[in-house]
């Protein structure tokens, strides 16, 4: 048996090699290491609810979007503050293709938005941010929802808050 298992493992190492199946191997050993708890971490989030506060960003609506990253390398791409991020989203998103999924809003102030619709696969992605466009600078910072199962985002005059809910 043991034998057995050694020749299989050593198959795939060969398959993995060739480029016309390496895609596809080293995505199944990618998902059984995951499925193990020795592949990459996935996105806990799971509902995602927005509430745009009466005075939510000074008073003006707010543009929001949910940014779901599902290659490793194209998390390193992804800028550091919001203002960032909305300038440099369309070469972006050019640029990477199917590796980053965005779910975009507006909300002018007094808005609730439950749930947000979550696209088709985004359990699969590695991580979830929120870039919002912020008049004031302590709300320009991303927000990582990554391992927040259920997220409500509170946007109130100068910044956001998150609050996960059971």
């Amino acid at each position: 048996m043991t034998r057995r298992l050694l020749l299989a493992l050593a198959a795939l190492a060969l398959l993995a090699g060739c480029s016309s199946v390496s895609k596809s191997v080293s995505s199944g050993v990618s998902t059984m290491m995951s499925w193990v708890g020795l592949g990459p971490d996935r996105v806990e989030l799971r509902s995602l609810r927005v509430i745009a506060e009466p005075d939510a960003n000074q008073d003006s609506a707010t543009r929001l979007d949910l940014v779901l990253v599902y290659d490793a390398k194209a998390e390193e791409l992804l800028p550091k503050t919001a203002p960032e991020w909305f300038d440099q989203k369309r070469a972006l998103l050019d640029g990477v293709g199917s590796r980053l999924g965005v779910v975009s809003l507006e909300l002018p102030p007094g808005t609730v938005v439950d749930p947000v619709a979550l696209p088709d696969g985004y359990r699969k992605a590695l991580a979830a941010r929120v870039y919002a466009g912020y008049q004031a600078k302590s709300g320009q910072h991303p927000i990582a929802l990554t391992a927040i199962r259920n997220a409500v985002l509170r946007l109130g005059n100068q910044k956001i808050s998150v609050i996960s809910e059971p």
